[in-house]
């Protein structure tokens, strides 16, 4: 109860920091929500009482009713620069995920709430990542970044390699447990004509690799990293609102372009998690492997994209286009929303097999 407190504190400082001492910075606060003016939008500009912007502590996330601005409670705090302590973010997360993990086998991710406690406590600042690998801001006018319109997720991009060493210029996409720590990178090689273009780095390989001293005293220890492998490659997991509908990518950009996405960075993953799950769908790339994987969910009933079908009748089948991100370059190419229409195209009728 004392860190939710602590939490009604911060919430109470966002309010004060942004409706200077007014009539909107009262929250209403009950054993479940709090309610209060939303701090992004305004809320109501007639009525001082609006209170819209509802905060769920037992789900994690808040909501505002007036601008659908949707956010994980520590991800909300951080945008108005409160930053968490490790157990107010232990407390939040544990929460939300708590009956998550409940309905679903207890070895699919975390063997229990102990090992998600410890998974927050080893994941890594993205400070210290940052000074160990040489990283610097991305300038907003990075020509991957633009040539691939993936400007709009410069904060997603944050860091990349500096102009030397043999990662030069690499970006970093970062697998974040909360705003300022992570569990997990991908390195993306923009050298042209590499072979490997993507380089997976799990909790534990970045210990390996960036953090030698300290992976040795784990080991020491007898603490095994391996066993949080599954969800380093979870990229977006900790964002999700599981009470919605979840769309499952491959690639941890192409899940950028998706509101409550999450990508598993590979086909090769095991990604069982999410088949248990009632409200997923899966969009995975228009590739002989991907389309295997497709038809085998489409078997099971769940929901699959149909990229034959969309590319038919958008009139993109001689158009190069194999994932999302491919997607949205040609639709801005063409200045036709093509990207848009994608919602009418998931099915999980097995008739549908042919139109995947």
């Amino acid at each position: 109860m004392k860190v939710r407190i602590n939490l009604e504190n911060r919430v109470q400082k966002v309010l004060y920091s942004v409706f200077n001492f007014g009539p909107k910075t009262k929250p209403t606060v009950k054993p479940d929500v709090t309610y209060i003016a939303c701090p992004y939008c305004g809320d109501s500009k007639k009525d001082l009482n609006k209170k819209r912007f509802t905060i769920y502590w037992e789900k994690g996330t808040c909501y505002c009713y007036n601008c659908q601005k949707f956010k994980r409670i520590n991800n909300f705090l951080h945008d108005f620069k409160e930053e968490l302590s490790y157990e107010e973010t232990h407390w939040i997360q544990a929460n939300a995920y708590k009956k998550i993990f409940s309905d679903v086998k207890s070895d699919t991710i975390f063997d229990d709430q102990e090992d998600f406690k410890h998974l927050l406590k080893y994941s890594i600042k993205i400070s210290d990542l940052n000074r160990v690998m040489g990283c610097q801001t991305t300038p907003e006018d990075h020509e991957y970044l633009n040539s691939r319109h993936l400007g709009r997720f410069h904060e997603e991009f944050s860091e990349y390699y500096p102009k030397f060493g043999p990662f030069k210029d690499n970006l970093i996409i970062m697998n974040k447990i909360d705003p300022n720590r992570v569990i997990g990178i991908t390195i993306r090689d923009n050298r042209p004509n590499t072979k490997n273009k993507y380089f997976i780095y799990t909790l534990e390989k970045i210990y390996e690799k960036f953090f030698p001293e300290r992976y040795r005293l784990f080991k020491n220890e007898g603490i095994d990293l391996s066993k949080y492998n599954k969800i380093s490659y979870y990229y977006g997991f900790f964002d999700l609102d599981f009470n919605k509908p979840i769309t499952v990518f491959e690639g941890p950009i192409d899940r950028l372009f998706h509101s409550n996405s999450v990508a598993i960075s590979s086909l090769w993953r095991d990604y069982s998690f999410f088949k248990q799950l009632d409200n997923v769908r899966f969009f995975f790339d228009d590739d002989k492997v991907a389309k295997s994987h497709t038809i085998k969910l489409l078997k099971d009933k769940k929901e699959v994209f149909l990229w034959s079908k969309f590319k038919a009748e958008n009139k993109l089948k001689n158009k190069k286009i194999k994932d999302m991100n491919d997607l949205i370059i040609t639709s801005f190419n063409d200045k036709k929303p093509y990207f848009k229409n994608t919602a009418d195209y998931f099915s999980n009728d097995i008739l549908d097999i042919m139109k995947i």
